[in-house]
């Protein structure tokens, strides 16, 4: 899928739809790693990355799952690549390999995927040197259900997207 999302931005800059140089992936959830995951894939490729509620720590995600959660451990027994160890495919494991701009946003009651995680990638981040700015949500769960939760987050994306690729 990380390939597809590479191939489709590809598209729009070849194709004339899209400006090379104004290009920031976003993505919430699933999203919001593939967004982290397209800045080590593709460096040259986005500008900067948005990730809400995304994963961001694979390994830890797994190992501390809940039964109860969303999904329940069944779901996380499925993430990850064969033949792959899951340290290769994690945002927070690769972070050495970012060179963009970075905004995480989580919520604090995002009951899939815990928002430490997300201070723990923006603390790794900082301490590299990186350009990561952090945001932490009040009552949005994991999918952002509620308007003030989503007004900043908007907000937030808003002006770090004037910053990084202009308006």
């Amino acid at each position: 899928m990380q390939d597809d999302i590479t191939d489709a931005t590809n598209w729009l800059i070849n194709e004339g739809h899209a400006d090379p140089n104004r290009i920031c992936i976003v993505g919430s959830s699933y999203g919001g790693y593939a967004a982290l995951m397209g800045l080590i894939k593709e460096p040259s490729l986005y500008k900067c990355a948005i990730s809400v509620n995304g994963v961001t720590n694979l390994p830890k995600l797994k190992s501390s799952d809940r039964r109860n959660a969303v999904g329940g451990r069944a779901w996380t027994k499925t993430m990850g690549l064969t033949g792959t160890d899951d340290d290769d495919i994690s945002p927070y494991e690769q972070a050495e390999k970012i060179t963009a701009p970075i905004l995480l946003m989580s919520s604090v009651d995002d009951a899939r995927v815990p928002f430490q995680h997300a201070v723990e990638m923006h603390e790794r981040l900082k301490k590299m040197g990186k350009d990561s700015q952090y945001i932490r949500i009040k009552g949005g769960t994991h999918n952002m259900v509620t308007a003030q939760s989503r007004l900043t987050m908007l907000k937030a994306a808003e002006k770090f997207l004037a910053k990084h690729i202009g308006n």
